[in-house]
């Protein structure tokens, strides 16, 4: 499988193919069939979306939480996944180079590796609602700072 991060002589269309649809896990599960793979792909990308839609209609106000129906309408929906669309490939190969980093992970042997799983689809929605939150936050704390 190429990467994306191979010098190549691959056309745009294919350079931006893969910026979609390598998210850097090929080294570390079995990714099964090409449609197979193509479909946990879009279902992460969906979950992450769907983070970042649910972040939108929960709502924190001191220790209460609770949530805002009259935010669930399809603007919000189709915002969350053009972000999604925008911010899940570069926030899945950053996570994933970190933690490689920070853990010092060496590529899992062959009968180590597992296929896609749910895991991976409520990971995608937990980065996705917690990189909404974080953004809300971020100018919160530094106005505070400053």
């Amino acid at each position: 499988m190429i990467s994306i991060n191979q010098e190549s002589a691959l056309t745009p269309a294919n350079r931006i193919k893969l910026y979609f649809t390598d998210l850097g896990l090929s080294g570390r599960t079995v990714l099964g069939s090409h449609l197979n793979r193509n479909l946990w792909v879009i279902g992460c990308y969906l979950f992450f979306s769907l983070g970042v839609y649910a972040r939108q209609v929960v709502y924190y106000t001191g220790k209460n939480i609770g949530y805002d129906l009259s935010k669930m309408h399809p603007g919000t929906l189709i915002s969350a996944f053009v972000i999604g669309l925008a911010l899940f490939p570069f926030a899945l190969r950053t996570i994933t180079k970190l933690v490689s980093r920070i853990l010092n992970l060496q590529p899992f042997k062959q009968k180590n590796k597992t296929g896609f799983n749910m895991m991976h689809l409520m990971t995608s929605f937990a980065i996705g609602y917690f990189f909404n939150l974080i953004a809300q936050q971020v100018p919160v704390i530094i106005e505070k700072l400053f």
